[in-house]
């Protein structure tokens, strides 16, 4: 049975996908920061950590997602 080769426009795709989804989550980062920055100006220490807390999941889910995207793209060769 002969392997079938892996069509480099759908790992390319994936590829920049990834690279979206990065900047989709880090853009998101955006209006915790500013609400963190205003929190901390007025003293609001839960406010400021309940922020810092959604900036670092966005930050975290951006990664992941593009180091699963170069992983699995770096599997196929």
């Amino acid at each position: 049975m002969e392997e079938k080769m892996p069509s480099k426009g759908v790992y390319t795709a994936l590829l920049v996908l990834g690279f979206l989804c990065g900047i989709i989550w880090g853009a998101l980062s955006v209006t915790p920061y500013k609400n963190m920055k205003a929190a901390i100006e007025h003293g609001d220490v839960a406010g400021a950590n309940a922020d810092a807390k959604k900036i670092r999941t966005f930050v975290i889910i951006g990664v992941v997602v593009n180091a699963l995207v170069i992983i699995g793209r770096m599997a196929q060769g």
